[in-house]
């Protein structure tokens, strides 16, 4: 959404602590007070004091701070009335902003200090000297005692707020520091400099902590800041992009596209499910930072799987409280529901979406009609836990795995056991080839091992890589490359032909219970006992995204056929699809032409796919249809 009304750069954007409204800060003289929820102008504050560079809210949202040219005004934010001018700077005030408990004010001026001040009586309290060049930014700690500034000599510090004693300098960048953030528990600041970077640092000891670059496609950082939770940092930059980055892996989780010059501010909401920026432009936007698109709750247990359908309209989930069920992928409106007489640790549909088979505790695999819930056949010949069940790509066999150390072939029409293949323990993954002429299984032998259909051998065994039971395998879209997930916290990439690791996949902190290709081979998401799913470049390893979410583990992962979306299925009992994978349409594809007539629904179509920055660029003649850079048709 653009906040659009200033009439030249905006400095800087921050939200009321309540969410609701939005502050922003123009070289136009001007500060504006905006409804978070639609966009709405609520007020204009202006002092005639010349241009303001920051504004934000008190900590109970009924006053405002502005830093000017000149002074640092104060209104209450309810009526706009003018409560109180601070002067003391000899030069730009670049920055203002209330402690804690909203007693106190600090500044940050192009006079080489910080002034600390009291609210209410408009006095200074303490002066930290100190920089030898501008202060740009200063903020209290979360606590009230101390205070951290930025600085164009290079460097941040952190002060007494009561006493003014300078108690650590933050050395590093290697040009001026825009801005100094604390975490919202006080032990680490971010910082954001000219130097390109952004910095994490212990607050207490001034040890770096990491550095989020984007290399030599990198630009100037304008502003740092941390997520509510802490685990995330918003970074804004001169090259028009803000970004969101995971704190742990330093990797981009997020890129917000679609400023038409440098972001010069950028900033959480309080419940950290939005950003606001704010850009040279003159303009502002929220953004919604949450990929969630649909989360499906029904399920009395732990979800075991979930899958699309051919289509990517619907998803089928298996559970422990003993269901099978089918869902609208779009809205997460239940469609069908499956009962067993024992948990279902599997579902997936045939190639036309017109059946679903499951995988049950009792032993029996079963094929439903997807549409009207009628039982088609039971595949009965396991004596154990089967843990997966699946169709051949020409949806005529169904292949199963069990505990009780086999993988069985059966004919999908007649139900008859085509084959069996014997294993030395319990199967925990079997999959066809994108052919149907091989079978990759994955058991607690640590290896995976790869067969031929026809004959039942083992045609190549992948092993001696990873260091824990193997808990699912995969081929590539080619089939050339297998990736399986393991206990031992790592997924790994194997190229069939040789049987060798092409790449590992590390970042985990727990078992990784399962890892997919996307339709493309491109990517690979995976599914992690510690709560969180990763997207990888299948070709490098780096991680692209961290998704977080569910709150217990996470036990699938899947990609929709157009590879757009994920969907997730967890212990939480939930399951959930995910959208806005990279952050912005521009991101995702490029298109060739965005044109469905004068009806098209463009923020209908934005929100199915979880795009951010869709926009039409096709001319009166362009052909009806949506389609992506990779020929993936949208509709």
């Amino acid at each position: 959404m653009r906040l659009v009304g200033h009439r030249d750069s905006v400095r800087s954007a921050n939200f009321s602590p309540n969410g609701l409204r939005i502050v922003t800060a123009s070289v136009d003289k001007t500060v504006r007070i905006w409804d978070a929820k639609n966009g709405k102008l609520l007020r204009v504050l202006s002092s005639g004091d010349g241009a303001f560079w920051s504004a934000t809210f008190s900590p109970d949202g009924s006053r405002i701070v502005a830093a000017s040219d000149k002074n640092v005004q104060i209104w209450n934010a309810e009526t706009g009335e003018h409560l109180k001018t601070l002067s003391r700077h000899s030069g730009l005030i670049w920055s203002a902003a209330f402690s804690a408990d909203g007693t106190r004010i600090v500044t940050a001026s192009e006079d080489a200090t910080a002034v600390v001040w009291d609210a209410e009586a408009g006095m200074v309290l303490n002066i930290l000297r100190g920089h030898q060049g501008q202060v740009y930014f200063a903020r209290f700690s979360p606590d009230g005692t101390r205070v951290v500034t930025a600085s164009d000599d290079k460097t941040a510090r952190i002060w007494d707020a009561r006493t003014g004693e300078c108690l650590v300098v933050l050395n590093g960048h290697t040009d001026r520091v825009y801005s100094a953030e604390f975490d919202s528990d006080g032990k680490r600041v971010v910082t954001a400099s000219e130097d390109k970077t952004a910095r994490i640092w212990n607050s207490r000891t001034g040890q770096n902590l990491g550095v989020l670059a984007l290399g030599e496609g990198g630009n100037v950082v304008r502003s740092a800041a941390f997520s509510p939770e802490g685990a995330r940092v918003i970074t804004a930059s001169f090259d028009n992009v803000a970004r969101i980055w995971d704190v742990s892996s330093g990797a981009v989780l997020v890129e917000l596209k679609g400023h038409l010059d440098g972001v010069n501010f950028a900033s959480f909401s309080p419940d950290g499910a939005q950003v606001v920026t704010a850009s040279d432009d003159n303009s502002a936007r929220i953004w919604d930072t949450s990929p969630v698109l649909t989360e499906l709750k029904g399920h009395t247990s732990y979800v075991y799987s979930v899958a699309f359908s051919p289509d990517g309209r619907r998803v089928v989930t298996a559970s422990r409280d003993k269901t099978a069920r089918i869902w609208d992928a779009a809205s997460g409106a239940p469609l069908k529901k499956f009962d067993h007489n024992d948990v279902v640790a599997y579902a997936e549909f045939d190639p036309t979406g017109d059946r679903i088979v499951t995988a049950s505790a009792d032993g029996i695999a079963r094929i439903w009609d997807a549409h009207t819930g009628a039982l088609l056949a039971s595949l009965k010949g396991h004596t154990d836990w089967i843990n997966f069940s699946g169709f051949s790509p020409d949806g005529r066999r169904v292949i199963t795995a069990s505990d009780d150390d086999t993988v069985r072939i059966w004919d999908a029409r007649t139900a008859e056991t085509l084959r069996s293949l014997e294993l030395d323990g319990p199967v925990q993954w079997v999959a066809f080839s994108p052919d149907g002429k091989q079978v990759v299984t994955a058991s607690k032998d640590v290896a995976a091992r790869v067969w031929n259909v026809d004959t039942g051998e083992v045609v190549r065994k992948l092993e001696g890589g990873h260091g824990d039971i193997v808990r699912s395998a995969a081929f590539s879209p080619d089939g050339k490359d297998i990736v399986t997930a393991s206990s031992d916290y790592t997924s790994r990439i194997w190229d069939v032909r040789t049987g060798k690791v092409l790449t590992v996949l590390r970042g985990h902190g727990n078992a990784v219970n399962i890892a997919a290709f996307s339709p493309d081979g491109r990517r690979v998401a995976t599914a992690s006992s510690d709560k969180t799913i990763r997207l990888w470049d299948a070709q490098t390893g780096a991680v692209i995204r961290v998704l977080r979410g569910h709150s217990d583990l996470v036990e699938d992962v899947v990609f929709s056929p157009n590879g757009l979306r994920l969907a997730s299925s967890s212990d939480d009992d939930t399951v959930r699809i995910w959208g806005n994978l990279a952050g912005s349409a521009d991101d995702v594809f490029d298109v060739a032409c965005m044109c469905l007539g004068n009806d098209t629904d463009l923020a209908g179509l934005a929100q199915r796919y979880g795009f951010t920055g869709l926009k039409p660029i096709c001319g009166t003649n362009a052909p009806s249809k949506f389609v992506t850079s990779h020929g993936q048709d949208l509709q």
